[in-house]
């Protein structure tokens, strides 16, 4: 790996980090993905390449892996700044290239042409929105990406219902088997085997907005990106001051979260109704804002409260906060 000077490694432009298809940090899951299709009896290929995003343009027959995904330090980097980085966990990233290769295959071979397309999923023409809040309980789409993020679009519906027909371990015809989506997968597996062993129509195996031409710097790329998902600097931590507070002689709140983070994203989903990634979104927020502004247990709460106790609770306070704020509408 690329040993980057730390001191200068935010002025460097993105095209200067010479990244290489080979070095990306999951191997092999690109020729795994070529199998599922293979499997399907697709004669499908989607080309990849390195971009600052992912993204399938339209009319291009492949998708844009996001740069990091191609060098650990950046990928640490994407982590600590953003707070997350999508396609960090092998499995997460099985979910998103899935997700890109229905958009790609859909530009190869005009499946929205079929005239049963809009009825199923609606009217693809329908302008992206910026922004969208998602039913948590709604049984018209498929579960695959966070934040039910097939209700964005008829594209995205589209794209998350043929990931989830992809997935060999999805189990799709037993899990949806009560809900109204599986109209949509039953429509879409009938689509498919229309077109197993059959040439696409185009071939274009073209790169938009690769890495290598990207003339902006990564520190602008950051900040770009924190203002595109409207990440604060400095949050207020008011609503944390009885259970944490850099004033408090407790242990450090940011350690205890790390030790526990998967022990209440796991509880407290449940006890919340949500999902364990909105959890986990929510606890990385609370652990960057404790690692920033050095916030300490009360210790006082330790004689009477459990640490994971007290833990939850701060957790509860703050999950309370964003949603308040509406920080869980999910930004496109």
């Amino acid at each position: 790996m690329v040993n980057f000077n730390r001191l200068t490694i935010l002025d460097k432009r993105l095209k200067d980090f010479k990244l290489r298809s080979q070095n990306l940090v999951h191997k092999g899951a690109l020729e795994r993905l070529n199998l599922e299709l293979k499997s399907k009896g697709l004669i499908f290929k989607p080309h990849t390449w390195i971009g600052d995003e992912w993204f399938s343009p339209d009319g291009v027959t492949g998708f844009a892996i996001p740069f990091y995904l191609f060098n650990r330090e950046l990928l640490e980097i994407e982590k600590n700044v953003i707070g997350y980085a999508e396609g960090e966990t092998l499995s997460e990233f099985y979910q998103l290239i899935r997700h890109e290769c229905a958009h790609a295959i859909d530009h190869a071979f005009f499946f929205k042409d079929d005239r049963d397309w809009i009825n199923i999923f609606g009217n693809y023409n329908k302008p992206y929105p910026q922004s969208y809040t998602f039913k948590k309980y709604s049984k018209n789409f498929v579960r695959h990406l966070p934040d039910g993020y097939a209700q964005s679009h008829p594209e995205e519906d589209w794209a998350e219902t043929f990931a989830v027909w992809l997935d060999p371990n999805s189990d799709w015809r037993s899990r949806y088997k009560n809900w109204s989506c599986i109209k949509k997968l039953n429509y879409l597996d009938s689509l498919m085997e229309k077109f197993q062993f059959k040439r696409q129509n185009i071939v274009l195996n073209k790169e938009i907005d690769p890495i290598h031409e990207n003339e902006i710097t990564l520190a602008e790329y950051l900040s770009n990106k924190k203002k595109h998902y409207k990440l604060k600097k400095k949050p207020s931590v008011k609503h944390l001051e009885h259970v944490a507070h850099k004033n408090h002689n407790g242990e450090e709140l940011y350690d205890l979260l790390r030790c526990y983070e998967s022990q209440l994203a796991k509880k407290l989903s449940k006890e919340l109704n949500t999902t364990q990634y909105q959890l986990k979104s929510i606890l990385s927020d609370l652990k960057k804002l404790a690692r920033q502004e050095n916030l300490k247990v009360n210790k006082r709460m330790t004689a009477r409260k459990s640490t994971s106790k007290i833990l939850e609770e701060c957790t509860f306070i703050h999950y309370q906060k964003m949603m308040k704020a509406k920080s869980h509408r999910v930004i496109m």
